[in-house]
């Protein structure tokens, strides 16, 4: 959301999204209901300087023509208008109208969040004076600045004008501007404009003229109508903004002269009716800007949206280009030879890999190229794809594939009908609960296909940027290099794609690198160095100026220890121990010195170190809320925004204060807490980042950190609830709250699309415990609640209103609005949670039917087979017999790769399955540096903690974890266990 920090309404049947404490919004003027797939378009009022969001467009009679006669007029529009601080202090300078202009787009993009036939509908814009300059300096913005907002700018067709300063104003015009613009607004009536005021109009009046400029390169893209005043205001011969400064004289513009002032201009002063010759030229005006520019995806038909979205959302491609960078950083590419021969697109080097080590800054990089190296280049077009092991949705060669198919098809929509049709359309018969759109070997087959029609037909050169490669499974890598091979083949000019790829050095990854004719550019320690001190710098301005201001030498000095003794600076290390010292308790300079020396050097001892004292330095009230918010950043199963973060973390604490009731209404918005950002960032800050509006862990290595920390504190204290549990009870209690429960058996399509996004804007975390709530009660097990279990039964009750209520919602994000609910399936609820977990996790929930379910490798042994575990007292050596099916394999010799080396490996195919007795013999405790390949039988290893004291919990955590190990058998995904944990050399024979 806006803002740095939000103001919840009472969480009711006209609760809204939380607003910025400066009071912006969104207000829905028409219509009074939700709106459907069929509204053709979003009209978005922006009053001007002193204006109000309705009286601005309040005429006779009182009414507000936008709202109660424009719709009269023309069918299925949908009336906005944007709420903001329309002062002098907060309208006319760069930095307010920017603000504004941000806060517009976020509160679109809000509105717009999640749901599919929002995302496509067209976007009209109608300013008045100053609020044009508004409506220009954010079109700018959506179309030149973060990804999040990218699909905006191509929803939008035009802008209405009305009496909108493009050039200025006669600088003897600005005084009877402020007097009679601002007075008419004034809090005491007949207050004048102080001389201050009128200064700061004139010394800000070149603000208009450079986002006047600024905005003609987007004149082409876009239809306009301006309507000039005709009449002066009352005490003045001229009008204030007159033909010279108020009209575009470029672009595709139809311009008008309006009776009114330039007060009443947008009142439309006629007869209050649709029959108004005021009304005409208005209405006229819309419907020009509606028809006049429509999208190439707009052309394509409704059907080709749906199957377009059906790959991927706009929100995905959002993905990371949303973080805050250091000023000043990843600048050194550009002196890299590599990479400007990349850049220039020389003959033969079209294609350049960087690699780096973790926590390098490559992710970072990659984006400073995107958004600040890329957008400088004319006549090219960016498609990227940013990968990564934290999200299910993330670590797959379907992400890639359908992430960047999405943006490719996005440029030209003409080819969707013939690439992604007649698939789309034949999965609209699939059997609804369990199968996704796209098949992994479908979307093989088409995306070398599909990318080269794209290619070849669009006329700018298209360049694909990858990052994260190494973050997917080797088997996806393979492949995903077959399929850039084969899309190679297809040009006809292969220099129309230029590929940038980004990773961690890895043998297969250089294997094929070297056969595609990559360049190759290694991240080298000199490299990062300067951008390290930079971001360190960066963090620790603050404290160094506060307490030893102008020490250079403490500085230099203090700089050295946080940098380390390590000879390869990186990010990650460097932030850590900034962090760690920014959010040390510090009287005077000398303690600076005293707390660097106390921070270990290496980073993973320092992720223990920070992990254990933000977990163990707070009791009561505080230590739960650091728990509850560490849970979250580290088990989610997307990132979290602010707000359903507020709603989690106070439903927690209601739940905490009232154990064993359902939460009210009252009670969870007592919980909820206005300064929830700057809390997180004081007790939990150097392990998580809530920087862009959503909670991320710091880095995947310390989400691990996190994990193991939160679940071991959980066994230790024999905790009944597992980490994962909390997450489940917060879910379903949510869920079970009695203001969730809103179904109707008689609803019409229409009206239950309608409902359905109007319960999701006004509960914010219904759609995150919806989708995911039995993915965090499943992933508990045995850390469930006997609350939860109730809950559970509850919620998969079909006749259940609340397990309706919910399904709605999963149904809606999962598959849209192309497929009817399915009201009559009482068994619904049932088959969504008991479907493979598997399934469930490759999922993408994002995007409406995107990413199926993984192929995974035959597993060597079954942990569902389990039938028995006989447990034995001692901790080690132990034997543990179990009762299980025993799969029989053939040998099948592959390569591996291990610990940055290939080897031979030998696998094993399942031919049949037989029932025996299995004995796991648990030989020796060995340090993660002395599992070879050849002692790997497992490719998954989970530690056995052992509390032979605690004979139950001894039994429920063998059983437990066995399970865990033994179902990990046979499968090549990457798991990533911190190196201070025992890893158990495991033999299993018969």
């Amino acid at each position: 959301m806006t803002g740095p920090s939000q103001r919840f309404r009472p969480l009711g049947n006209n609760y809204r999204a939380p607003e910025p404490d400066d009071g912006t919004s969104i207000e829905i003027l028409h219509p009074s209901k939700e709106p459907t797939a069929r509204v053709q378009a979003d009209i978005v009022l922006v009053p001007g300087l002193g204006g109000h969001f309705i009286r601005t467009w309040k005429g006779r009679e009182s009414v507000v023509w936008p709202r109660d006669l424009l719709p009269a007029c023309i069918s299925d529009i949908r009336i906005l208008s944007f709420r903001y601080n329309t002062s002098l202090n907060g309208t006319m300078s760069m930095l307010g109208i920017t603000e504004h202009a941000n806060d517009l787009l976020n509160w679109l993009s809000n509105d717009r969040e999640d749901d599919e036939p929002a995302s496509l509908r067209p976007l009209i814009f109608v300013g008045h004076s100053l609020g044009g300059m508004v409506i220009k300096r954010a079109l700018y913005m959506a179309a030149y600045g973060k990804q999040k907002f990218r699909g905006l700018w191509h929803a939008s067709r035009g802008v209405m004008f009305f009496a909108t300063p493009h050039l200025g104003l006669d600088r003897e015009m600005w005084k009877s501007f402020a007097r009679f613009v601002l007075q008419h607004d004034a809090p005491v009536k007949g207050a004048l404009p102080t001389r201050s005021m009128i200064r700061e109009l004139e010394a800000n009046s070149e603000n208009l003229l450079d986002i006047t400029e600024d905005f003609k390169s987007l004149y082409s893209h876009l239809a306009f109508v301006t309507f000039i005043e005709a009449d002066p205001m009352p005490g003045l011969k001229k009008v204030l903004v007159n033909g010279l400064f108020g009209k575009m004289h470029d672009g595709h513009e139809r311009h008008e002269m309006l009776s009114g002032n330039h007060l009443t201009i947008c009142q439309l002063i006629g007869e209050p009716n649709v029959e108004s010759f005021q009304l005409h030229p208005v209405r006229k005006g819309v419907e020009f800007l509606m028809a006049d520019k429509p999208n190439a995806l707009d052309v394509a038909g409704p059907s080709a949206k749906r199957a377009l979205y059906s790959l991927s959302s706009d929100k995905f491609h959002a993905y990371f280009l949303g973080r805050p960078q250091t000023h000043g950083t990843g600048n050194w590419i550009l002196r890299r030879s590599e990479f400007q021969a990349w850049l220039r697109r020389d003959p033969g080097k079209e294609r350049l890999w960087i690699s780096g080590q973790e926590g390098s800054g490559k992710s970072f990089l990659t984006k400073h190229i995107i958004t600040d190296i890329m957008p400088t280049e004319s006549r090219q077009e960016i498609i990227h794809c940013f990968l990564s092991n934290m999200y299910a949705s993330r670590n797959n060669l379907q992400a890639l594939l359908q992430s960047t198919l999405h943006q490719a098809l996005r440029l030209q929509p003409e080819l969707i009908n013939e690439c992604l049709q007649p698939t789309f359309n034949g999965a609209q018969r699939r059997e609804k609960q369990n199968e996704a759109v796209w098949k992994a070997q479908q979307l093989m087959a088409l995306w070398p296909e599909a990318m080269a029609k794209v290619i070849t037909v669009h006329e700018n050169p298209l360049t694909l940027i990858v990052d994260g490669l190494d973050e997917i499974q080797t088997s996806d890598q393979e492949t995903f290099f077959q399929s850039l091979e084969d899309l190679s083949k297809r040009l006809r000019q292969p220099e129309k794609l230029r590929v940038l790829l980004v990773s961690q050095d890895r043998p297969l990854i250089q294997k094929h690198i070297q056969e595609l004719g990559f360049s190759t550019y290694p991240i080298q320690p000199h490299d990062m160095e300067g951008d390290v001190t930079t971001s360190i710098n960066s963090r620790l301005t603050h404290l160094f100026n506060t307490l030893a201001p102008g020490d250079e030498e403490l500085r230099a000095e203090a700089m050295s220890s946080i940098k380390g003794k390590l000879a390869n600076d990186t990010y990650l290390y460097g932030t850590l121990r900034s962090e760690e010292l920014r959010h040390t308790r510090i009287r005077n300079k000398s303690d600076i010195l005293k707390a660097l020396d106390k921070i270990p050097d290496k980073t993973e001892d320092l992720c223990q170190h920070i992990v254990d004292r933000i977990l163990s330095n707070h009791d009561g009230q505080r230590s739960h809320f650091i728990k509850q918010a560490l849970a979250w950043a580290a088990f989610q199963e997307e990132a979290l925004s602010i707000t359903e973060l507020n709603i989690a973390l106070g439903l927690a604490k209601a739940m905490h204060d009232c154990p064993g009731k359902t939460i009210t209404e009252k009670q969870l918005a007592d919980c909820l807490d206005e300064n929830l950002k700057a809390k997180v960032d004081f007790y939990c800050g150097p392990l998580v980042n809530l920087s862009d509006g959503n909670l991320w862990p710091l880095h995947q290595s310390v989400k691990v950190h996190i994990r193991t920390r939160l679940e071991s504190m959980a066994d230790a204290a024999l905790e009944q609830v597992t980490p994962q549990g909390l997450l489940a009870s917060v879910c379903t209690m949510y869920l079970s709250m009695a203001e969730t429960e809103s179904y109707s058996e008689n609803d019409s399509e229409i009206t239950w699309e309608s409902r359905v996004r109007k319960k999701m804007k006004e509960r914010p975390f219904l759609r995150y415990a919806s989708l995911n709530w039995h993915k965090h009660f499943s992933k508990a097990g045995t850390g469930n609640t006997p609350d939860t279990q109730k809950r559970k039964e509850m919620l998969t009750q079909g006749s259940n209103g609340r397990a309706k209520s919910w399904t709605e919602v999963w149904w809606f994000v999962g598959r849209g609005s192309a497929q009817s609910f399915p009201k009559e399936d009482l068994s619904l609820a049932d088959k969504i949670v008991n479907r493979p977990l598997d399934k469930q996790d490759s999922e993408d929930i994002q995007s409406p039917g995107s990413f199926p379910q993984k192929q995974d490798e035959p597993e060597q042994l079954n942990k569902d087979a389990l039938k028995h575990v006989t447990v034995p007292e001692t901790s080690t050596p132990a034997v543990l017999t179990i009762f299980q099916k025993e799969l029989v394999y053939k040998e099948v010799e592959v390569e591996k790769e291990i610990v940055k080396e290939v080897v031979k490996d030998v696998v094993k195919e399942v031919v049949k399955e037989v029932v025996k007795e299995v004995h796991v013999e648990v030989v020796r405790e060995v340090e993660k540096e002395a599992v070879r390949p050849e002692i790997q039988m497992l490719d998954r290893i989970e530690y056995i903690k052992v509390m032979p004291e605690k004979k139950k919990r001894q039994r429920r955590g063998y059983f437990k974890n066995l399970g865990k190990a033994v179902g990990g058998v046979g499968k090549s995904e990457p798991v990533f266990v911190p190196l201070h944990l025992r890893y158990w050399r495991t033999n299993i024979s018969q």
